[in-house]
């Protein structure tokens, strides 16, 4: 056996999935928490701006528990201050934004639809939560 096959844990293989599936379902929660913000407050921009700010203060506290070494959180002027700006102004706060936008307009089903798993968990999740109705063929669940 390979020496790294011999470090895993016994739970590895099984806490992969049981984390790709509940990040799933909070995606799917999301989107759906997303379509009912947007009715009541339509400023995609300062939402984004707020979901934002939450998640790099979440983040910033789990990277300070994490990582002890005062070197690893020096940016300069290289790749990774650009990885950074990209992954912050990009990856967050446009596609939040394009995200939020078509929710409002289509729905978080629309959406989701991009993503095959989180389709069905944003069908179950509206249904429980939202008491909306399921359609399944011309049957009504």
């Amino acid at each position: 056996m390979a020496a790294s096959q011999q470090n895993q844990k016994p739970y590895a293989h099984i806490l992969g999935p049981i984390l790709a599936i509940c990040s799933c379902f909070s995606s799917a929660l999301s989107l759906i928490f997303q379509a009912k913000m947007s009715e009541l407050y339509p400023c995609h921009f300062s939402s984004t701006a707020l979901m934002s700010i939450m998640g790099a203060l979440q983040a910033g506290v789990y990277a300070i528990s994490t990582e002890r070494d005062w070197t690893q959180w020096k940016l300069g002027w290289n790749l990774r201050l650009f990885a950074v700006l990209y992954a912050g102004v990009v990856a967050s706060g446009l596609a939040i934004i394009f995200l939020m936008f078509c929710v409002r307009m289509r729905g978080p089903l629309f959406v989701s639809i991009f993503s095959p798993l989180m389709l069905v968990c944003v069908a179950i999740a509206g249904s429980l939560f939202l008491n909306e109705k399921l359609h399944l063929g011309r049957v009504t669940v």
